[in-house]
């Protein structure tokens, strides 16, 4: 506001002083606005703010900083950090504040979103066009290099352009280049001014956010940038053994502390001397409890005057104080007028922070009505305003104060209210609800409007996960199954469940692995509804989700029976994409059978019928990596295994070329995968290690952790010599916790045999093997497996040469049958390796001879 000065007004004896509407203030958190009302003294944390303070000196220079501050609620770890910001040791830094809310977690990016729109200046008065050429000019002036994060930066926002080669990207993929993006951007604006980020409340932290938080943490050392953070002890983190992180516990205020706080809020009048320790010992010293303890007493009576200046009226023996700050503000929000009480409560239906339109939808009050109401609730500081533009908006004190009047609302009128904000927000944002699905699907599912429920449920996990927030998109889903289970069953919410089934097993093999029983369970209801609705065009998606069951967790025969099944129905219909994916059912269940030859055909089909700019955008809809590259690089194998090492060069370069192009994680580290097993087999040791080693990075980036098994084992490949017993134990134990796939196991199982052979624990290497389990003993490999077990024999403390020979035997004519000229060279030279050592220099020789 700007002061105009006195002015006559007609009617009014003296002038009044007149003020002129400039601007919106910068107030937008509750500490903002109860700064403006007037803060309680801050007292006893000095420790803490030196703290603070040298972690900034240090970032200043380039050496970023993590400071965290860890307190329970109501210690003041919010104000804190304000004071930092507004205090003299922030001059010249650029400030960005991001702040969680409880039902945030559900909403990939929320907090990040509201710091990005802080920094581009964009406010909710934009359109979409004008978020555009904010965040384009913003970057572009920043660096012209940085054009290409602008597409991601623009998605977060939810203003990208409706072209955007982005949006064609795999969502683990584009969720890879937002994270990146923002990293980029927050890092190379640090290079012009230092920065703080304050990012708060991170018990509440979507994944989404919590992953660009992890990414901008491993970019610190370099940068001029001090991250502050602040959570309640339950958060958990892997930032512990970086060392420039500094964790702050705040802890209730010391009893001498909390006495200079109390003198603030009461006073030194007499009266109030024995008051003071007996709220310093019911509040065991939280300021928020203190506060809230001493506003109770001046509204019940017990204490008159002004603040800081306060009596009290009767003993202090007969002060009945609350025992915890809960039960404080139920009784502060009981005392208040009944309109007052709705109103409080109404607002709490809403969330921690209140549009003045939404609240007005729900108030049942005339709008002079609500405005005083909504300033007496100001003035007993249970809501401070933080928003005048585009709309007025409101926030609790503090979430504590939200959750209690919340929980105070009776269950059917919260239903109403929730109903009914519902429709004020489709009204609100007709054209832009795709924007709001996350907050549509809370109240709605609160108001228990279930049509409305259903649909923004299944919008908002479809959202989710094209931002890959797997974990938040299979909360979506299955909130939505949890309404339709309590609904009658009919036709239409059968089929409303089949697709929220099919919806979710993708999500669910991706976070739990394929062998989860909670996946099979999905498919078999899935099954289930579509036999029972005869729904023909939606049987394809749950067959490929029950052969992805069957052939990762070992069922072969029945995973070769469903691939039959999804080959039928593919080549009965004109989709080319699914007939990619039914071959893509049958070349690596034949090959992890054993049936090498039999698998080549299924590859080299689906190699002419792939079309990256048609079936790339699939893979997340089946197998989760991507058809064309995996009929290639499993074509690798096959190459390789019958005897054609130059044939298998060549299409795992062309997998390579591939992946490249794609730029799809998952697809990479199968990719990467098969090429260390490749390099393996071909005793290329230092490329499968260095190849290992990068899926490990990869894989552990993004969340693949059923990938990582070559990574335990191929390593110690260049050192089996120098495994200790222990050593080799502890990587037989992970192998077996991991969960991964049964035929790539067999593989880790087999080199982790090798190295025991190579390390001389043939008891460890005789328990690899016989873990691999009988059935997977006649698919993948089994002639390397009997091999092996030569090999054992051989090493072992009493050389069995006779068990030897035969298994030497065995693995040749298994390897023979099935055409795998390359483990039958490899048992073949095992075999002629122990006759040249029993002098029958013939016999070994005419047996490598016959190979070739």
């Amino acid at each position: 506001m700007r002061s105009l000065g006195p002015v006559p007004v007609k009617g009014v004896a003296e002038p009044v002083e007149i003020f002129e509407l400039v601007g919106a203030g910068s107030v937008r958190t509750r500490l903002q606005a109860a700064r403006a009302r007037g803060f309680t003294r801050f007292v006893g944390r000095d420790v803490e703010m030196e703290q603070i303070r040298q972690s900034a000196d240090q970032a200043r220079q380039g050496r970023g900083q993590l400071v965290a501050i860890v307190g329970e609620a109501g210690v003041g770890k919010s104000r804190l950090y304000y004071e930092f910001i507004h205090s003299h040791h922030t001059q010249g830094w650029l400030v960005l504040e991001a702040s969680s809310v409880s039902y945030g977690k559900a909403t990939p990016f929320l907090p990040l979103a509201d710091l990005l729109r802080t920094y581009f200046r964009v406010d909710n008065r934009d359109d979409t066009r004008s978020v555009r050429a904010k965040v384009t000019g913003t970057l572009l002036t920043l660096e012209r290099t940085l054009e290409d994060a602008v597409p991601a930066i623009l998605w977060i926002l939810d203003a990208p352009a409706p072209d955007d080669p982005l949006l064609a990207q795999d969502p683990a993929e584009r969720r890879r280049h937002a994270v990146q993006s923002v990293k980029r951007v927050l890092l190379r604006e640090s290079r012009v001014q230092p920065m703080l980020l304050v990012f708060e409340d991170l018990h509440w932290v979507d994944a989404e956010t919590q992953g660009v938080l992890d990414s901008i943490i491993e970019g610190l050392p370099t940068a001029a940038v001090l991250l502050a953070v602040n959570y309640r002890p339950e958060y958990r983190h892997g930032w512990g053994s970086k060392t420039y992180y500094r964790q702050l516990r705040v802890d209730p205020l010391p009893a001498a502390r909390a006495d200079e706080l109390l003198d603030t809020l009461l006073g030194n009048d007499a009266s109030v001397g024995s008051l003071k320790p007996l709220l310093v010992a019911r509040t065991e010293g939280n300021p928020l409890f203190l506060e809230e303890s001493v506003r109770t007493l001046v509204e019940t009576g017990a204490l008159v005057g002004e603040a800081g200046a306060y009596r009290l009226t009767g003993s202090a023996d007969r002060v009945q104080v609350p025992a915890t700050v809960q039960a404080i503000l139920a009784a502060r929000i009981d005392r208040l007028r009944p309109e007052l009480k709705r109103l409080l409560q109404a607002a709490s239906v809403v969330g921690k922070d209140v549009p003045m339109p939404l609240l007005e939808a729900i108030a049942d009050m005339r709008d002079d009505e609500l405005r005083q109401a909504l300033a007496e609730l100001q003035t007993a500081e249970f809501v401070y305003e933080t928003r005048l533009f585009p709309d007025l908006e409101y926030t609790f004190k503090h979430a504590l104060t939200h959750e209690v009047a919340y929980a105070s609302v009776l269950a059917e009128r919260r239903r109403t209210l929730h109903a009914v904000i519902v429709e004020a927000i489709e009204r609100a944002h007709a054209e832009r609800l795709a924007e709001h699905v996350e907050l549509l699907a809370h109240h709605a599912m609160r108001g228990e409007v279930t049509a409305k429920a259903l649909r923004y449920l299944h919008q908002a996990g479809d959202r989710a996960f094209a931002r890959s927030a797997v974990r938040e998109a299979i909360g979506f889903f299955e909130d939505a199954l949890g309404i339709l289970a309590k609904l009658p069953e009919t036709r239409e919410t059968m089929s409303d469940t089949l697709d929220l089934l099919i919806a979710l097993g993708p999500g669910q093999i991706t976070l739990a692995g394929a062998a989860s029983p909670q996946v099979e369970e999905t498919y078999r209801r899935a099954m289930a509804l579509v036999e029972r609705l005869g729904d023909t065009s939606r049987r394809f998606p749950v067959l490929w989700g029950q052969w992805f069951i069957s052939y990762t967790v070992g069922r072969y025969p029945a995973a070769r029976v469903v691939g039959h099944q999804l080959l039928e129905e593919a080549e009965a219909g004109d989709d080319s994409g699914r007939l990619l994916e039914a071959h893509h059912a049958m070349w690596p269940t034949l090959l992890a059978m054993g049936e090498t030859a039999a698998s080549a055909p299924y590859m080299e089909r689906g190699i002419a019928i792939y079309k990256k700019e048609e079936h790339a955008s699939q893979a997340f809809l089946y197998a989760g990596h991507d058809a064309g590259a995996c009929c290639r690089y499993q074509g690798a194998t096959t190459q390789w295994l019958l005897g054609y090492p130059d044939r298998a060069a060549a299409l795992l370069g062309d997998a390579q070329r591939l992946v490249e192009e794609l730029r799809h994680p998952l697809t990479t580290s199968v990719t990467l995968w098969m090429a260390a097993m490749l390099h393996y087999h071909r005793g290329e040791r230092d490329a499968a290690v260095r190849v290992s080693q990068q899926i490990l990075e990869l894989a552990t980036t993004h969340g693949f952790p059923h990938y990582t098994d070559v990574a335990i084992v191929v390593p110690a490949c260049v050192r089996s010599e120098t495994l200790g017993a222990d050593e080799v134990a502890d990587m037989h134990r992970r192998l077996m916790n991991l969960g991964s796939a049964v035929w790539r196991r067999s593989f880790c199982l087999c080199v982790l045999a090798a190295l025991c052979t190579e390390a001389g624990h043939t008891d460890e290497g005789h328990r690899a093997l016989a873990s691999i389990g009988d059935a997977s003993r006649q698919g993948f490999l089994a002639p390397e497996m009997i091999r092996l077990e030569g090999e054992l024999h051989l090493r072992g403390a009493r050389p069995d040469v006779a068990a030897a020979e035969r298994c030497f035997v065995g693995a040749m004519e298994l390897a023979q049958g099935r055409q795998e000229k390359s483990l039958e060279l490899r048992a073949a030279t095992s075999l002629a390796r122990l006759w040249r050592q029993q002098n029958r220099d013939a016999d070994a020789r005419r047996v490598l001879a016959d190979i070739f």
